[in-house]
């Protein structure tokens, strides 16, 4: 069985040598050198967007890679690489035809805690670029505002490809690639260890978020609705990830001996359906860290479109006692998105979601204007400052356990509620007639 060419593509603030190690391990096991493809891609200048690294990337395929036009491929992306081909698989949804393994070396697909204090002045003099010239010590601000936890890009790349029409793009091998995802438990040394590793991470990306595993759930809390619940798949997607232990994610690219040389050497032999399960059988639960974490980005906005900048969100239990409780503590590892704060990205350790004989839940979303001439309302109850709304979500609570949390995904959670004049009846005091 011939092996198809590999491309491998790098993430943030690096260069296509680092796939150095990768290139032997690939050539070591039977993969022809010359269809071995080593990719670079300029990172670090402020004006340079995913968007068009993936138009880039288009372009070099189609006239540096040495493939023929539609021959089928395979990539190994690390990081922000993932970003990089997802994106260019959603500018073309055929292109998913052509492209037979998607795989993941700690894909930062959901972004990364440490993108927004790469803008800062230490983000600068550590990871800016130190070649004089035009991009001298920038750090790719466009790059960097895509990677930012809860970030419009991930969120809206996630609805075009995982949340796609018929399932998603990943994992079928029928007219879209085997997807594969693996990451490291590994930890950094001192003193790395003072600026990465925050928990439920591989140092950089965080476990949950590099998951291409993700569900949608939309709530419409507009008075027209009535308190509606969609859910845009139960498990939009189900791309395998396995963990390998004793790699944090610099070293998924220097150290690919051991398991995780076999893991990615055995996903680009796979083939069919059976191959693709005897993988996931063999890898899912090595190393599978005990602590299981789950992401939530959390989107707020009217029915308009528009966002909403200022609202809390929790999760209510009601246990089998009569006791209430919150679920779910959210503010406690919460990151707003920087350019819109209505879109946010929470981390929730699942132990501390305490699951069991659980009766009902409510979700409680509290949202203000900070304004007397409009405000927030719809299902729920109008408060002095804001408006107090809540949607029984008791159906996603069954046998004790909740729906809701599953361990190792990313969850995105779209709230959606009526913005209108104050006060909310009678005459109000935006627009009126002879007053």
């Amino acid at each position: 069985m011939a092996n198809y060419p590999v491309l491998l593509v790098h993430g943030y603030s690096d260069k296509g040598e680092s796939f150095d190690a990768w290139r032997e391990v690939l050539k070591a096991a039977g993969h022809d050198a010359r269809a071995i493809r080593v990719a670079t891609w300029r990172s670090l200048a402020n004006e340079v967007s995913i968007a068009d690294v993936a138009e880039g990337f288009a372009r070099a395929l189609a006239l540096e890679s040495g493939l023929e036009n539609d021959q089928p491929f395979s990539v190994i992306v690390h990081s922000t690489g993932a970003l990089v081909v997802r994106a260019w698989l959603a500018a073309d949804p055929r292109r998913a035809k052509r492209l037979q393994h998607f795989i993941g070396l700690a894909p930062a697909n959901f972004g990364s805690p440490l993108a927004h204090k790469g803008r800062s002045f230490l983000g600068m003099l550590a990871k800016g670029n130190k070649q004089f010239g035009e991009d001298f010590l920038e750090v790719g601000d466009r790059v960097l505002d895509a990677l930012e936890l809860g970030s419009r890009f991930t969120w809206e790349l996630a609805e075009r490809d995982l949340l796609a029409a018929g399932g998603g793009w990943y994992g079928n091998g029928a007219v879209a690639p085997w997807a594969y995802t693996v990451c490291g438990t590994g930890k950094y040394s001192w003193p790395q260890r003072l600026f990465v590793d925050p928990p439920g991470s591989d140092g950089v990306v965080r476990w949950s978020g590099s998951a291409l595993d993700v569900r949608k759930i939309s709530v419409d809390l507009t008075r027209r609705a009535g308190g509606d619940v969609q859910v845009d798949g139960e498990r939009a997607q189900d791309v395998p990830l396995a963990f390998v232990k004793d790699r944090h994610h610099g070293a998924m690219m220097s150290k690919p001996s051991g398991d995780l040389g076999k893991m990615v050497i055995e996903a680009l032999a796979v083939r069919d359906a059976a191959g693709d399960a005897a993988w996931r059988d063999k890898w899912t639960s090595n190393h599978r860290p005990s602590d299981t974490w789950q992401q939530f980005v959390v989107r707020v906005r009217d029915e308009r479109g528009d966002p909403v900048p200022d609202f809390n969100v929790q999760f209510v239990a009601t246990y089998a006692s009569g006791e209430q409780m919150t679920l779910v503590d959210f503010a406690s590892d919460v990151h707003p998105y920087k350019r819109d704060p209505s879109l946010r990205a929470f981390h929730v350790r699942l132990k501390d979601v305490k699951r069991t004989r659980i009766t009902g839940l409510r979700l409680r979303l509290f949202a203000k204007t900070n304004s007397t001439a409009v405000g927030y309302r719809g299902v729920g109850s109008d408060k002095a400052d804001g408006w107090d709304g809540a949607l029984d979500l008791s159906r996603f609570a069954s046998r004790g356990d909740v729906k809701l949390f599953w361990p190792f995904t990313t969850t995105l959670l779209e709230i959606v509620l009526d913005r209108e004049p104050r006060p909310f009846t009678g005459r109000n005091d935006v627009f009126w007639f002879g007053r």
